[in-house]
């Protein structure tokens, strides 16, 4: 079994996100006026029984320059401004 949960994405360039280890990546929307993004979970991990990792994220405006190597996840339009989030490999 698995379950899907949010996690918020700040609006800054780059940041540390807790996670349950082997969480999967599924979405990045927003959703009343935050940024958020979707991952899947393990069953065991979800009441925190399993170990958690710090994974590491970076979030670039259009135009901006993007280090590598960073693995695309997806993009948001919000408001006047379109992010795009990319996780650090």
């Amino acid at each position: 079994m698995k379950v899907v949960f949010k996690y918020h994405v700040k609006r800054v360039q780059v940041q540390t996100i807790e996670l349950p280890k082997n969480a999967i990546f599924r979405h990045f929307a927003v959703q009343n006026n935050e940024l958020w993004a979707w991952f899947e979970i393990p069953a065991d991990h979800v009441m925190k029984l399993g170990p958690v990792e710090e994974r590491h994220f970076e979030l670039s405006g259009t135009g901006e320059w993007i280090p590598d190597p960073l693995l695309y996840l997806g993009t948001v339009n919000d408001g006047h401004f379109v992010w795009h989030l990319y996780e650090v490999v």
